[in-house]
């Protein structure tokens, strides 16, 4: 028996921060190219121009932006220029993160940073903006619920995937045992196009019909129990010489281990 019901008792950020990991590696597909951010309509996000965890080096750097089918030219970003960042909806701070606030369909696209004569570009601080506008709340349970999930939601006749991102700490606090959690994405594949959001706008817009059945996929979060106290704000140890490799359910992966 799965179990599996709604999650309502929290909800997202209204404003998405994003940032790129040093130690995640790019692969040569072309979907990993890009770190897929999934924004609501009329919502907000910053991008950062270094890695996460990591401080801007205080080097000038530009924005660019180009559209998901990267048929244009690569532009710079359009910025607002009000002496107050706060009445601006498209601006850079200090440290070179770009916000844009009240995200509409016109702002999805790629985005990137470098320095102006093309300083860090191989570092890669590229994102995939997608706009989604949808009312599916995701849905909540254990791996088991998630198969079941995962059976019926995305045996459709498209490609789609779940996309893990990564486990929250363990906690105990305001429940009754301890308790960790993950976010899975719903993400759907469409040839000659770039991995995108199941309710992406973009793809509503390029694939009508493929978007009429993955728009009313809801995401889903593994909720797993686990041994651990209420903690707050400890900072733990970073490991050093690692390395984050992202893959999709079902893909392959082989480590080598070199002496």
């Amino acid at each position: 028996m799965f179990l599996c019901w709604l999650w309502v008792g929290e909800t997202e950020s209204v404003t998405r921060e994003k940032c790129r990991e040093r130690f995640r590696l790019i692969g040569g597909d072309e979907e990993d190219q890009f770190e897929l951010v999934d924004v609501r309509l009329q919502g907000s996000v910053r991008l950062d121009c270094h890695f996460c965890n990591e401080k801007d080096d205080r080097t000038p750097k530009i924005w660019y932006r180009q559209d998901v089918l990267r048929r244009q030219v690569v532009t710079e970003v359009q910025l607002d220029m009000e002496g107050d960042l706060q009445l601006n909806r498209v601006y850079v701070t200090p440290d070179h993160t770009l916000v844009v606030n009240n995200i509409s369909l016109n702002d999805a696209g790629i985005y990137f940073c470098h320095g102006s004569l093309g300083e860090d570009a191989a570092f890669q601080y590229n994102y995939l903006l997608d706009v989604v506008n949808w009312t599916q709340v995701p849905l909540l349970g254990n791996l088991s619920a998630w198969r079941s999930y995962h059976n019926s939601a995305l045996s459709r006749n498209v490609t789609v995937v779940t996309e893990w991102m990564p486990w929250g700490s363990c906690t105990s606090c305001n429940r009754a045992a301890g308790e960790m959690r993950r976010a899975g994405k719903c993400r759907v594949r469409q040839p000659q196009l770039i991995e995108l959001s199941c309710g992406s706008m973009m793809l509503a817009q390029l694939f009508p019909a493929v978007s009429s059945i993955t728009r009313t996929i809801p995401d889903f979060v593994q909720v797993e129990m686990c041994t651990g106290g209420c903690v707050q704000n400890v900072k733990t140890a970073s490991v050093t010489n690692r390395t984050r490799v992202v893959k999709s359910q079902g893909s392959q992966l082989s480590f080598t281990c070199t002496g």
